[in-house]
């Protein structure tokens, strides 16, 4: 049985979506108003700035192989806020030679003031060319000092938006504790980032077994 989530007063979910040699990836964020009332108009002005922001940020560390295709801000504040969409497909710039596997991805980790096990905010990107890995398991400095500055301006953008007349802050949402679904959601500030050293995995990527 799916499980509903309580509202989020205020916050936005930005959902990017694209392919990655053909098959589909996703990444999630959260962005919070400072008067938090939204309209429809609002969620598509939101929905183009976040998508910007991930075309001039994340967009050129990845593989030609790899599209940006939409970019989704969806009201958490009901079940019935409004969503915004925007849907120019914007494609990566690295050489698409010696590709990894889809299941191979970089990991940025969200850093907010709060300690607990287990679902932090992260984002993997698709993965470019082995040329950026070293030593079978590691990305080369040069990588992760470009993966570092893409991370940086993207929480920038997030937090430059000039959207209904109100100061925006990347947030994390944190839904459950102790493996208890929380009345209320925690609402996080994220003050940083840090970008993994280490190639990550995500299998499911690689769809189901072949036959």
């Amino acid at each position: 049985m799916a499980v509903i989530l309580p509202d989020a007063p205020g916050v936005v979910r930005i959902v990017h979506q694209g392919q990655n040699q053909g098959l589909p990836w996703v990444n999630t964020f959260h962005v919070l108003g400072s008067l938090g009332l939204y309209t429809q108009t609002d969620m598509e002005a939101v929905a183009l700035a976040m998508h910007n922001a991930y075309f001039n940020s994340f967009v050129p560390q990845l593989n030609t192989a790899t599209q940006l295709l939409s970019t989704t801000a969806i009201d958490l504040t009901s079940r019935t806020g409004p969503v915004g969409i925007e849907t120019v497909s914007h494609a990566g710039t690295i050489p698409a030679s010696s590709l990894p596997g889809l299941q191979v991805a970089y990991c940025i980790s969200w850093t907010i003031q709060d300690r607990y096990r287990g679902g932090h905010p992260r984002m993997y990107l698709c993965a470019a060319s082995n040329t950026e890995f070293q030593n079978g398991r590691t990305l080369t400095p040069t990588k992760v000092t470009a993966l570092e500055a893409a991370a940086d301006g993207y929480l920038v953008a997030a937090e430059n938006m000039t959207v209904a007349g109100q100061t925006w802050s990347p947030v994390c949402v944190r839904y459950w504790s102790q493996r208890l679904l929380l009345a209320t959601p925690l609402i996080r500030p994220i003050r940083g980032r840090a970008v993994h050293t280490r190639i990550d995995t995500m299998r499911r990527r690689l769809g189901k077994e072949a036959a």
